[in-house]
């Protein structure tokens, strides 16, 4: 009998794909998981759930994880559906809108990808500073849009806050950075359109107005309402100190003026909120005092 050899060399690397676990797919594994849902994407197996889930893109089952289809290249179940779970659609929409990604958008022109910082600029209603993602380097791009999915950016009600507390791969300011070097500038917001999933389209003037007439304020106070606040959130009641810098409309850019005076401020609220917490501490539990070591007779 003729031995056979087996072919032992290796697979060339452009066959191979690396597989990426980042922190997208981990989010989307928990929440499916977590709210009991069934995807396409596990069910069939698909070897590229985790590109698409780090794009944040997922195709959702209802009426749960059996098909009336029986197609031979498919590893869903096939069989006759017992679906009885009335929360299933309620636990499917929460899931969709979770998946959605605030402040990204393009420009309406030429559909040039843009991570809007600030969607009305203080003083000027008509205007929006947004950064331009296709002239950043790959590690900045990265930095940038881990900091959009975060929890801190989706719940940011203007993200440049979370940028000024961001720092890039080399250890600079993330806002100061982009300023610096240009790729932050003003646009007008009708040429703008935001983006937060593959099907959702809408103009960042509308959207502003959606927020304005949702609060109850002009557009003109949205530049004024407490940043930190999420869009479903009301607009507080006291006024709030402009945390966000202005714009200089000679460079369309942010000063370096802007800059610290925004600097000044945020790190005098801080300040003033870490004495406040300080003063509620002590009358909650008062710091005890040493005792002194008396000598004795």
């Amino acid at each position: 009998m003729k031995k056979v050899h087996q072919n032992t060399n290796k697979k060339p690397k452009w066959l191979k794909t690396k597989i990426t676990v980042g922190s997208n797919y981990k989010e989307l594994k928990t929440m499916v998981k977590n709210k009991n849902l069934n995807t396409v994407c596990e069910e069939a197996l698909c070897p590229n759930i985790y590109e698409c889930w780090e794009r944040r893109s997922a195709t959702l089952m209802i009426l749960g994880d059996v098909c009336t289809r029986s197609c031979g290249f498919c590893s869903v179940k096939t069989g006759k559906p017992t679906w009885n779970d009335p929360l299933e659609p309620y636990r499917t929409a929460m899931a969709v809108k979770k998946m959605a990604l605030k402040h990204v958008g393009r420009l309406k022109n030429n559909k040039r990808k843009l991570i809007v910082a600030y969607r009305v600029v203080p003083g000027d209603t008509t205007h929006c500073v947004c950064v331009t993602t296709e002239n950043l380097d790959a590690a900045d791009h990265d930095t940038l849009m881990t900091l959009v999915e975060s929890n801190a950016g989706q719940t940011a009600f203007e993200f440049a806050e979370v940028m000024a507390r961001a720092r890039l791969s080399d250890g600079s300011n993330m806002l100061a950075r982009f300023h610096t070097t240009g790729k932050m500038a003003k646009f007008l917001q009708t040429e703008v359109e935001m983006t937060p999933d593959n099907t959702t389209v809408i103009g960042l003037d509308e959207l502003n107005k959606i927020i304005a007439e949702q609060k109850g304020v002009s557009i003109a106070d949205l530049a004024l309402t407490n940043p930190q606040g999420g869009l479903d959130q009301p607009a507080t009641t006291e006024p709030v100190e402009a945390e966000i810098p202005t714009v200089n409309a000679n460079t369309d850019v942010l000063s370096d003026d802007d800059l610290a005076a925004s600097y000044r401020s945020q790190a005098d609220k801080m300040f003033k909120e870490a004495k406040r917490l300080r003063e509620q501490a002590e009358e909650l539990a008062p710091t005890k005092k040493k005792k002194t070591a008396t000598q004795g007779a």
